[in-house]
C-alpha cells in the first residue's frame, strides 16, 4: 500500500541534511572578520582581548544560520511523517504546525538580531523579547505535535487494523516456536 509520497520523505531527510552540510561547508570557508577574536585591550595588550558584542561580527554568516535552523525544523516535522501514510488531515496538521514551528524559529532569529543592535528591548513574561521566543516559542511549540501524537496516534500511526495484524504475526510467531520445540 505505499504510494508515491512515501519515497518523498527519506528524499527531503537527506535533500535536508545535504543542506546542513553544505552550511556548515560554507561557515568553514567564510573568513573570520577583522577582530573575530577580539582586539587587544587598552590597558592590558599584552595578556587580554577585548571584543565588542558580536552582533557586527555575525552580520556575514547570521543568513546562514537562519538556513540552517529552517533546516532543521523541516528535517525534524519529516521525521516525526515517517510512521504516517501521510494522506489529509496528517499532512495538513502536521505542515501548519511545521510552518508555525518554523515562523517561531525565524522570529527568534529576526529579534536576537534586532536585540543586538539596540532594538526590541522589551520585557515578555520577565524575559527578554528574544529569550521569551525561546524559551515559550521555540520550546513549547514542539508541545503541538506531542498532542496530535497523543489524540491521533490511533487513527494516523498505528490503527486498530494494523494492531490486528501486529497481533496475528506475534501470534503465528508462538505457534511456529512451540512447532519447532517438539
Amino acid at each position: 500500500m505505499s504510494d508515491h509520497r512515501s519515497s518523498a520523505v527519506p528524499v527531503v531527510m537527506m535533500l535536508c541534511l545535504l543542506g546542513m552540510c553544505a552550511v556548515i561547508g560554507l561557515l568553514f570557508n567564510i573568513a573570520e572578520p577583522e577582530g573575530g577574536h577580539g582586539v587587544a585591550h587598552s590597558q592590558f595588550a599584552s595578556t587580554m582581548h577585548q571584543g565588542d558584542t558580536g552582533s557586527d561580527r555575525l552580520i556575514g554568516v547570521r543568513w546562514l544560520g537562519f538556513i540552517f535552523a529552517l533546516l532543521q525544523v523541516i528535517f525534524f516535522v519529516v521525521i516525526l511523517l515517517l510512521g504516517t501514510s501521510h494522506r489529509g488531515p496528517v499532512l495538513i496538521c502536521f505542515t501548519i504546525s511545521g510552518l508555525f514551528y518554523a515562523a517561531t524559529v525565524a522570529a527568534l532569529i529576526v529579534t536576537e538580531s534586532v536585540y543586538a543592535h539596540g532594538g526590541a528591548r522589551n520585557i515578555v513574561l520577565g524575559f527578554p523579547l528574544p529569550t521569551a521566543i525561546m524559551i515559550y516559542g521555540v520550546g513549547g511549540v514542539p508541545i503541538i505535535f506531542s498532542v496530535l501524537y497523543v489524540v491521533k496516534f490511533d487513527h494516523w500511526f498505528l490503527k486498530p487494523q494494523d494492531m490486528q495484524r501486529v497481533d496475528e504475526l506475534v501470534k503465528q510467531q508462538r505457534h511456529d516456536q512451540t512447532e519447532c520445540r517438539e
